[in-house]
């Protein structure tokens, strides 16, 4: 007999760290659409529904009070550790795990699930599980759903909360399928959920080491606390992966308010991600970068460059950047790997000590080779960047697009208010202009080459109150990349169609039309 999830836990997408929050009373999304949970908001969302839990024919137990590893693991008899239970389950079972604190040792997933048959691990009913010291992990397997656990304080073995890694070795099959959903993850050593195709330093081979790989509606804090690596890594080999719906706040500092200094990135695509997306997510209050794109430094164990990493077809979208001590989105390389098709896209930043969008060479990255192409900004707003400037200084602003070589277009962009700049393709860190990035004039900046107008007055959430950024773009279209344009680039943050007058909207916020009222997208799609 299958065992299904009991319907009110699907709509609990985040655990939080004060309980969860209930559903908004006698509200229902239209059909096709599904309520979220992001940043502690409801929504609706129509373009990714949230995926169910799957069912499968076995269920077996875990209770850190009444269990015995000894026992069954049936609901009469369950297990006492999540350890012994993932040392033990096989294709087809779901782990129900029953309240209580585990801190059991490090928690490795030994078996692989198969189509249509997974290995599910998910608190049972409306239980409140905390794991302690270490987190799970899973090598080479496939098909593996980790939903709705909370972690907190983890130090031991990986420092992780969540780990996987798609290969043991290059002669096995790539791993595939994975669903890391709705998790709480607190006060990690290293990265809060890590995805390796191979192990670090390892040669990926062709790069499709691990595919299909969904990271949604968790809630990451306080993660690498003096560990390597970023809050949510993607790196050595991975394809086809979603990271949506995440909200990352909370970075470390020292008792001055200033970063720690152990590199505290929010989500970074590394080392030869490819196909990829990046998607509605929220971050604040970080001590570093927000999302980092690195084609990476192809270095083996012994620290010699022996290949040549591509990060490539990555879409970054409808994410909420804000106060955060690093800048918002940043495109580069930091070896001899490449970065090829990044569009950016329905992005709001506001408020970052540096650049909330840059595309750049980095000094090591152009030392060992590595190039930066094919990166298209468009439809964003930013507003507040540059904090860290100087009284007067220029290092930091709004949209920096700072590569040489690289081929770059900016355009429908609301830049305004930032601190050094709005839009600068002039400032490289080898005092080069960028010949190659094009700074189309329908952006609305303070500099000559854009829309120049009146102050567009922005809310917390980067809407404009005033028209003067309504109907002033064009449809993106970059003629060596049409065909490719998203599907998801015709509409704004809220999904909402761009087509709501004469022409699309500058920044991420498109205004609607109805019986001939302009009426905002305020709030960015929260129920009210």
């Amino acid at each position: 007999m299958k065992h299904r999830l009991k319907a009110s836990i699907l709509l609990l997408v985040i655990v939080c760290l004060g309980g969860c929050l209930s559903e908004p009373d006698g509200f229902a999304c239209p059909p096709g659409s599904s309520l979220r949970l992001a940043d502690d908001r409801w929504l609706c969302d129509s373009e990714y529904p949230a995926q169910p839990i799957p069912e499968t024919a076995v269920a077996r137990y875990v209770d850190s009070l009444r269990g015995s590893d000894t026992n069954p693991g049936t609901s009469e008899q369950p297990w006492q550790s999540i350890v012994h239970a993932a040392a033990t389950v096989v294709a087809d079972t779901t782990v129900y795990i029953r309240s209580g604190v585990y801190d059991d040792g490090l928690i490795n997933i030994a078996n692989s699930g198969k189509p249509g048959k997974p290995i599910v691990f998910i608190p049972d009913g409306f239980s409140a599980v905390t794991i302690k010291t270490n987190g799970i992990q899973s090598i080479g397997n496939s098909h593996i759903v980790i939903a709705h656990l909370r972690f907190e304080n983890i130090r031991g073995v990986t420092g992780n909360g969540i780990r996987i890694e798609g290969r043991r070795s290059l002669n096995d099959a790539p791993a595939q399928n994975i669903l890391i959903r709705g998790n709480t993850i607190v006060n990690t050593w290293s990265s809060g959920i890590a995805v390796w195709g191979v192990r670090n330093r390892n040669d990926p081979g062709n790069y499709r080491n691990i595919s299909r790989v969904v990271i949604e509606s968790n809630l990451l804090e306080l993660n690498t606390n003096g560990g390597a690596n970023e809050i949510i890594t993607v790196a050595n080999g991975a394809d086809n992966v979603d990271v949506r719906f995440n909200t990352l706040r909370k970075g470390d500092f020292n008792a001055d308010g200033s970063p720690d200094g152990t590199g505290d990135e929010g989500v970074d695509f590394k080392e030869g991600v490819v196909n990829s997306r990046i998607c509605a997510n929220t971050f604040y209050n970080l001590s570093d970068t927000a999302i980092y794109i690195d084609g990476g430094r192809g270095r083996d164990q012994l620290n010699r460059a022996v290949y040549r990493p591509l990060t490539a077809n990555i879409d970054i979208f409808n994410n909420r950047i804000r106060d955060g001590w690093g800048s918002g989105i940043v495109v580069s390389t930091e070896g001899q790997g490449d970065v090829s098709g990044v569009n950016i896209y329905n992005n709001v930043v506001a408020r970052t000590r540096r650049d909330g969008i840059i595309a750049w060479q980095h000094r090591d990255g152009r030392n060992a080779g590595g190039r930066v192409d094919d990166v298209w900004i468009f439809n964003n707003t930013v507003f507040g960047a540059g904090l860290q400037n100087p009284p007067g200084g220029r290092q930091w602003g709004g949209i920096r697009v700072s590569h040489p070589a690289a081929s770059m277009r900016v355009e429908n962009n609301i830049a305004w208010g930032n601190m050094g700049f709005d839009i600068n393709k002039n400032l490289t860190n080898q005092s080069v202009p960028a010949p190659n990035a094009a700074v189309l004039p329908h952006n609305l900046c303070r500099e000559a080459a854009c829309v120049v107008r009146a102050d567009p007055n922005l809310t917390e959430d980067g809407t404009p109150l005033s028209d003067v950024a309504v109907d002033r773009g064009v449809r993106p279209e970059w003629p060596q990349k049409r065909d490719a344009l998203p599907p998801l680039a015709s509409k704004d943050i809220c999904a909402v169609g761009r087509f709501q007058g004469a022409a699309w909207d500058l920044g991420a916020v498109e205004v609607l039309r109805r019986s001939g009222v302009e009426q905002q997208a305020l709030s960015f799609c929260v129920v009210p």
